[in-house]
């Protein structure tokens, strides 16, 4: 990538990265894309960005513009895998 133009028109002289992060991302990734679904994996990565512990079937399905129905059934399994937890109906935990 030395030379080439960046944002704004500007030069990149040198990009640096941490290859074990990206190893360690990628292992993560492909992992989780063994045992999830999309949704799944949209909802779980809808609880790890959010700052609230506990999130509604609609506030999710908002979210990751998913039908709700499609966003229920998909709790479910993940509360089944014990990835999430019920707080009552309708209210989902995520477990930490």
């Amino acid at each position: 990538m030395r030379g080439q133009r960046g944002p704004a028109g500007r030069r990149v002289e040198r990009v640096e990265f941490d290859l074990q992060a990206v190893r360690e991302l990628a292992y993560e990734y492909q992992l989780l894309s063994q045992v999830a679904s999309r949704v799944e994996t949209q909802i779980l990565e809808c609880f790890r960005s959010s700052t609230e512990t506990t999130l509604t079937t609609s506030e999710i399905a908002e979210q990751i513009e998913r039908p709700k129905t499609s966003v229920s059934r998909s709790l479910g399994r993940l509360v089944e895998k014990e990835q999430l937890s019920k707080v009552q109906s309708g209210v989902y935990r995520r477990k930490d």
